[in-house]
């Protein structure tokens, strides 16, 4: 992290917390990302501008990232002009930054939160009580199967990987499929489906997705490699989309069969 790229962080993450606040928060997130330190949890309220609620973080961990990620760079912004969300699923929640963006800009939606980690998920639950029954919130991982799954104990928290358990290992969490979510929802179709679930939608789209992409209307996913690119290009070949791009996202829009 060069000093013209701490300065610029630290300058724009005043804006939320304060100069002191914020210098700290930046430090702490070089100090996870250079050298894998990691420190005793400090959570914080932080009010953000156009959110109904403050929201709660970990100034010692990589919370950082995400929020920096959506609401300093603004990734999420290129959604706005999506009309009549009812049903947003959001695959890979953390700590919830994504659903209070979701929750906040489409007043009639009903999100879904998929999380697999379990501090994680904690934090979450917290974030999003006060929208109440707006949300689901369900401690899992999107997988193209039902099956147990295994957490990956490596990387930052908003980095987690899921894979199928070796003979022997106890499965930490388990998989829910996306189309199963869509038929508890009691929505006819999946109005913005969102996608960062760190190297997973390699076999979430290796495998048949039409029973539920035939149903989406718009995706907003983080892809993690070239192979992940491949798979998901050939994934909606079959079907006529509208690309764009924000950052680290990829969005198809207005997604329908070609025949």
């Amino acid at each position: 992290m060069s000093i013209r790229y701490f300065t610029g962080c630290v300058l724009s993450m005043a804006r939320y917390f304060g100069i002191s606040k914020a210098f700290l928060f930046v430090w702490d997130h070089a100090l996870l990302k250079l050298a894998g330190i990691r420190m005793a949890e400090r959570l914080s309220h932080v009010r953000i501008p156009g959110c109904r609620y403050s929201v709660l973080l970990d100034l010692n961990s990589s919370d950082f990232h995400v929020f920096y990620q959506i609401y300093v760079l603004k990734e999420y912004d290129v959604l706005k002009d999506i009309r009549d969300a009812g049903l947003i699923i959001d695959c890979g929640g953390n700590v919830g930054l994504s659903a209070i963006w979701f929750l906040n800009r489409f007043a009639d939606a009903h999100v879904v939160v998929i999380e697999p980690d379990r501090r994680n998920y904690d934090l979450c639950q917290r974030n999003l009580e006060p929208y109440g029954r707006r949300v689901t919130l369900k401690c899992a991982a999107v997988w193209p199967y039902p099956a147990g799954l295994i957490i990956s104990k490596a990387g930052h928290y908003w980095a987690r990987q899921v894979r199928e358990p070796l003979d022997g290992e106890k499965p930490d969490t388990h998989a829910v499929v996306i189309d199963a979510l869509l038929k508890e929802s009691g929505f006819a179709a999946i109005d913005l489906l969102k996608i960062d679930i760190e190297g997973s939608e390699k076999p979430l789209f290796a495998h048949p997705c039409d029973p539920w992409l035939r149903q989406t209307k718009n995706v907003v996913i983080e892809l993690h490699d070239g192979e992940a690119c491949g798979l998901f290009e050939k994934a909606l070949s079959a079907y006529r989309y509208s690309p764009s791009f924000s950052g680290n996202l990829t969005v198809c829009r207005n997604i329908s069969p070609k025949g």
